[in-house]
């Protein structure tokens, strides 16, 4: 009680002298005010007048609650950077990282290690002569392998023999699997395999990219081909004597890739014997469409240029079946002709026209995107009105006539019409006599007719014409009438190349996937389109309403219309298609008769064996090349006689991560070098055009300097620069370009060999250092490489050269033995301008690598220094 009381107090007396302070403070505060403001005033009456004045009483002041309004801020104005400053920042940056340069770079020990290397400027001319004798050494050493591959062909055909009756030969398909024999009916008088039933070991080969084997050849038949056929055995058989031939190239030349024969039977005999299904690239479960007589490069090799003109009847009696076997027939013809080959594909009833407006009245070269196009365009037209055959028969001997007489068409060059009709009403042999007196254009009649339907006059008035014409009529029936005819229309127009034997064709040829067809990637292509509308169909499938909300279609829409602005972009690894090119040559028959057509029978003509073939992968030709004398921002390319890329460093083949675009053996030059100038596709300045002209056509070599847009970092990154371009051709088909920069001229040219002394000096520097090469050159490597790593594999030849007076740059003899060769027994090959400019390279940094220990403070965190060099 006594202690409440006590803090009533307390608290009463505080309560008391707050309230009096205040009224004090408040009482103070007013008369303090009042006194200010008679102050003031006093002041503003002084300052108005000079003369005396009395100033004026302040009666009553009141004090208001005065809240000061918000002011608001004023927005800063952006300054602008003046270049002075930018110029001082600059400079403040630039004096800093070079004092760090001077402390940790010390170019000083870097500049006194190369006092003794000369420098010079870069000389185009000169890299596009060794490029140039570099390819031709090549191609020259790969023409002669195929060129001995086909005489002992001829030599083996002449001197054949018929086949054991238990006969089997070692087939790619199944060549690692141990086979059983399978029963076979007695009503059979042929057996249905005749593949061997032994199992071939296999040896995985970095080299050939494939599983291997060195002693034994393998074949491979085409699908429509019948393997036990006793016509296409007594083939396999004698072309087994070819594994000699083919042993004593690889011996000679251990760096030689995949040797073969394709014979005209249907089948291709390679080496070394191979695992077929191990060679594709693009894994999906459709057949394998491999049919080697249908490569462009056999039949580059099997005859002349081809002008082709492809009729097929529109008229309204052609019955839906027609129309599906004549769209097989001219797909199947279109894929057997080259690039070399121009084609065009009629309709004709009323009219002759072509399904695609830009190619009428002209020829077009025979490539897959202009024969997809084309039967692409073929899907959408009907059959319809009657057809007038003169009008037919005219407009396409003129159409050829006019092609013949183009400035770029080869005097070989042989001309022909595929008409392919249900009906000929009429003998039209007077006609052709009349259009083409010469007699320079075949005539082909391919008769699309129901097996049991009615009969009329065709055969008789069409083969007279066919035969009257160079060419040969036939009847297409059936789907598995299609290849046989294609193959026999091929061979006819062989002829020609075949009548001259004496005098041997190499065809080089542009650039293919190796066993890849374009059909099987169209074929993938619509696997993964299928697969997209199963995946839709089955979310619409479990929640309607879901899938066709209108937030839904909308986010579909735009994300449609940026793969339409942006293209698709694929973050995964490309397949890497085994791309080359190929050196073949044609193996004839001694023999000179064959029946080409029922009515004449046996016919005096030449006939063609098959090719035999050499390929040389891009890799491997990319290895030898002399890219370290580009120095940065140069690029070296190769293209062919029709200005489509062979090698570039923007070549583009992949689509998706895994499908080969349809195109890519058809991408110009002007493609994949950009001009300055911003512009729409394929619409190039004039000048450019005029330097695409001289390149290819005009001039065998020459220079010209061109304003260039140079793509970096798959086109992240982009420079506009002047650039001189070097050209030299080869061997007629091959041009090697190179372009080199206005800029950074000079390089580095250290006068040495790559001796056993300089071996040494590098190896005492190089063993415990850290580095790392260009991964695409050759600097020394085993043929089939048998280090993981290009740091082992150089650290490797350096040992040997400092432990070897005698060592050979190249070893490329290849020893036949059953006993596994060491390593240093292997084949390999060096650079060795390449080795010798990357030792004195070492040892001009050796003192420079050797200061670990830096002393002094720096600024910009952590700090790595490394010595980078065009080597």
């Amino acid at each position: 009680m006594h202690n409440n009381l006590k803090l009533f107090i307390i608290l009463l007396i505080y309560y008391f002298f707050v309230n009096v302070t205040n009224a004090s403070i408040k009482t103070n505060s007013m008369d303090t005010i009042k006194k200010s403001l008679e102050e003031h005033q006093g002041h503003l009456l002084v300052n108005k007048s000079k003369t005396k004045s009395v100033p004026l009483k302040i009666a009553n002041v009141t004090k208001i609650n005065f809240v000061r309004p918000k002011l608001k801020k004023k927005k800063t104005e952006a300054k602008i950077i003046t270049l002075e400053q930018v110029r001082s920042w600059a400079k403040a940056i630039s004096d800093k990282l070079f004092e760090n340069e001077k402390q940790f770079v010390r170019r000083d020990i870097l500049l006194k290690g190369f006092a003794d290397i000369k420098s010079e400027v870069r000389n185009g001319t000169a890299i596009v002569d060794k490029t140039t004798n570099i390819l031709n050494e090549l191609l020259e050493r790969r023409g002669r392998a195929a060129e001995s591959i086909m005489r002992k062909a001829e030599e083996l055909a002449a001197n054949k023999i018929p086949p054991p009756s238990d006969y089997t030969f070692v087939r790619s398909d199944d060549i690692d699997v141990l086979k059983q024999e399978e029963k076979q009916g007695k009503e059979l008088e042929l057996p249905l395999n005749c593949s061997s039933l032994n199992k071939v070991k296999l040896t995985s080969s970095v080299h050939f990219d494939a599983n291997v084997s060195l002693e034994y050849t393998s074949v491979h038949v085409a699908l429509e081909v019948f393997e036990c056929d006793p016509r296409v055995l007594e083939h396999v058989y004698w072309t087994e004597g070819l594994l000699s031939t083919f042993r004593e190239n690889y011996a000679q030349d251990a760096t030689l890739d995949f040797q073969y024969m394709c014979s005209a039977q249907g089948f291709l005999r390679h080496y070394p014997a191979a695992l077929w299904q191990n060679m594709y690239k693009l894994k999906t479960d459709g057949e394998y469409l491999y049919d080697c007589r249908l490569r462009p490069w056999y039949v580059s090799a099997s005859g002349a240029p081809r002008d082709v003109l492809i009729l097929l009847d529109a008229s309204g009696s052609m019955n839906s079946s027609n129309l599906v076997i004549a769209e097989q027939f001219t797909l199947a013809l279109l894929s057997a002709l080259t690039d070399d080959d121009q084609v065009n594909v009629l309709r004709f009833n009323v009219v002759v026209e072509s399904p695609i407006p830009c190619f009428n009245e002209k020829l077009v070269p025979a490539n897959h995107v202009n024969s997809a196009a084309m039967m692409a365009a073929l899907k959408h037209q009907k059959a319809v009105n009657e057809t007038k055959m003169d009008n037919v028969l005219t407009y396409s001997v003129h159409l050829l006539n006019k092609q013949r007489k183009a400035k770029d068409t080869p005097t070989s060059c042989q001309q022909a019409i595929v008409m392919l009709t249900d009906s000929l009403y009429d003998n039209y042999t007077e006609l052709m006599h009349r259009i083409d007196p010469d007699g320079s254009i075949r005539l082909f009649v391919l008769w699309l007719h129901d097996r049991f339907g009615v009969r009329d006059n065709t055969r008789l008035y069409a083969g007279s014409a066919a035969c009257e014409r160079d060419g040969y009529y036939a009847e297409l029936v059936t789907d598995s009438d299609v290849t046989e005819q294609v193959m026999s229309i091929l061979r006819v127009m062989e002829r020609p190349l075949v009548a001259q034997r004496k005098h041997r064709l190499r065809v080089y040829s542009d650039v293919y996937a190796n066993v890849e067809d374009p059909r099987r990637s169209e074929y993938y292509w619509q696997q993964k389109e299928n697969a997209e509308q199963t995946f839709r169909y089955g979310e619409l499938r479990r929640n309607k309403d879901k899938f066709l909300a209108t937030e839904k279609l909308y986010g579909d829409y735009i994300h449609i219309r940026q793969l339409d602005n942006y293209g698709h972009y694929y973050e995964g690894e490309d397949v890497n298609y085994r791309l080359q090119i190929s050196v073949s040559v044609p193996i004839f028959d001694h023999s000179t008769s064959e029946n080409i057509t029922k009515i004449l029978g046996e016919y005096p003509v030449n006939r063609l064996l098959g090719v035999a073939g050499v390929d040389i992968p891009i890799d491997h030709l990319k290895l030898i090349l002399p890219y370290y004398l580009l120095g940065a921002g140069g690029s070296l390319s190769i293209v062919d006689h029709r200005g489509n890329i062979v090698i570039h460093e923007n070549a583009k083949v992949v689509f998706d991560g895994d499908i080969l675009k349809p195109g890519y053996r058809t991408v110009d030059f002007l493609d994949v070098e950009q001009p300055a100038a911003d512009r729409l596709p394929r619409d190039y300045p004039q000048d450019w055009y005029e330097f695409r002209k001289e390149l290819v056509v005009d001039h065998p070599s020459g220079h010209r300097t061109m304003e260039t847009k140079s793509i970096f970092e798959n086109g992240m990154r982009a420079i506009i620069e002047k650039k001189d371009y070097y050209w030299k051709r080869v061997m007629d088909h091959y041009t090697v370009v190179v372009a080199l920069p206005k800029y950074n001229t000079r390089h580095a040219v250290p006068d040495a060999a790559f001796t056993q002394q300089l071996a040494k000096e590098t190896f005492k520097i190089l063993h415990d250092t850290e580095f790392s090469v260009h991964p695409e050159w050759l600097y020394c490597q085993y043929v089939d490489p048998h280090f993981e790593t290009k740091k082992e594999e150089i650290i490797h030849f350096i040992k040997r050269r400092r432990d070897e007076a005698n060592f050979a740059m190249r070893k490329i003899k290849h020893l036949f033995s059953p006993i596994k060769p060491s390593l240093l027994e292997k084949t390999y090959q060096c650079n060795e301008d390449l080795m010798a400019r990357l030792c004195k390279e070492i040892i001009a940094t050796g003192p420079w690598m050797e200061i670990d220990n830096i002393e002094g403070e720096h600024s910009l965190g952590s700090i790595m220094t490394f010595f980078a060099s065009a080597r």
